[in-house]
Parts: C-alpha cells; sequence; structure tokens
C-alpha cells in the first residue's frame, strides 16, 4: 500500500513539473513588411517603416502564449508623396519633436500581454504599446498563416491614439481653429511579419 502510494505521489511530483512545449519564431526583418496610415481633413499618407527585431511564443496547441516586436522608429519614409521635397518635408517632421522624437526615442516596443483565440489561427491580442517612452494598452486582431516551409505569417492591423503616448500636435481634441490642418489622433499600422524558428 505504501509502495503505490509513493509511486502516486512520484507520479504527481512529476506531472506537476511537466511543462507544454513551446516554439519561439523570430523575425526576418527583411522580408517583413510594416505600413503606417495617417490623415488630416485635407490629406491621407502612407509609408513604411521597419521592424529592429521580433518574437512569438507558441505552444503545442497553437496557442499564442508571447510576443514582443520592437520597430525602428528611424526608419519612417513615406510613399505616397511624389515630390521629394514635401516628401522630405513630411518625414522630417514625422521624425521631429513634435512627433515621435526618434533621436530622443528610437524604438518603439510592442509585448503580448493576453491573447485569445478566435478560431481558425486567428487571435485577438492585447497588448502593451511603447512609445515615446509611454505605455498604454492595444488591442490587435492577428491571423498566423503558416506555410509549407515551416515559417508563418503574421498578419493584421494595430489602430492606436497617438496622444496617449504624447504625441499632441495637430490634434482637435487639445487644439482649437485647427480646421483643415488638424491631424486625425489615429494612426493605423498595418503589418505581414515573416518568422522562422
Amino acid at each position: 500500500m505504501k509502495k503505490i502510494a509513493l509511486a502516486i505521489s512520484t507520479i504527481l511530483i512529476f506531472s506537476a513539473f511537466t511543462f507544454i512545449h513551446v516554439d519561439t519564431y523570430k523575425a526576418n526583418i527583411k522580408t517583413s513588411n510594416l505600413v503606417w496610415h495617417a490623415e488630416k481633413l485635407s490629406a491621407k499618407h502612407f509609408g513604411k517603416i521597419q521592424l529592429k527585431s521580433g518574437e512569438l511564443r507558441i505552444n503545442c496547441d497553437g496557442r499564442l502564449v508571447g510576443a514582443k516586436f520592437v520597430i525602428n522608429m528611424r526608419s519612417i519614409t513615406n510613399q505616397d508623396i511624389e515630390s521629394k521635397q514635401y516628401k522630405a518635408m513630411l518625414v522630417d517632421d514625422l521624425k521631429s519633436s513634435r512627433f515621435f522624437d526618434v533621436e530622443k526615442y528610437p524604438e518603439a516596443i510592442f509585448e503580448l500581454l493576453r491573447s485569445t483565440p478566435l478560431g481558425n489561427n486567428k487571435f485577438n491580442l492585447l497588448g502593451q504599446l511603447n512609445i515615446k517612452g509611454k505605455l498604454a494598452p492595444v488591442n490587435i486582431p492577428l491571423e498566423l498563416k503558416y506555410k509549407d516551409n515551416g515559417k508563418v505569417l503574421a498578419v493584421g492591423e494595430c489602430s492606436f491614439d497617438r496622444t496617449k503616448y504624447g504625441l499632441k500636435y495637430g490634434s482637435n481634441s487639445f487644439f482649437d481653429n485647427l480646421g483643415d490642418e488638424a491631424i486625425s489622433d489615429i494612426i493605423r499600422l498595418e503589418f505581414e511579419i515573416e518568422l522562422e524558428k
């Protein structure tokens, strides 16, 4: 009887220390694609920005259990303005202290807090976004697309209120009489990130 009790206790102890297998996928910053969208009443603009690093952690059940992405804020470009002069003016403005102040804050960081499975490899992510040293929660719908070569595509869109990170310039929420020069508080970031083990 004592031997049986000892065997059961041993099994329970080892079961308590059994970990669910988790795979870590690293982002390929060269093949990943991030596109920002911003607008004001008189114009809409979009451009690209690059990842500096990124990873997803997925357990054996296909559950997304961890994520961290670092964005290189110095890499901001514009894709819609034809004039080189006005393109440079917009990019310089975005990089300046009026907006992202990239010399002082060269990185923006997203870290996963919780993921909710929606079925068919789709998730709703609750995460924490750090821009200019300020933290605020964001919700991101994301889909994982598994490729035959073992790689994974993380596809989705992040929309966030820039004023929560101190980017108040040109915001109707803080300034009056801006007219057509008022800039939307919402910035969208579309992404297609390729990852591999």
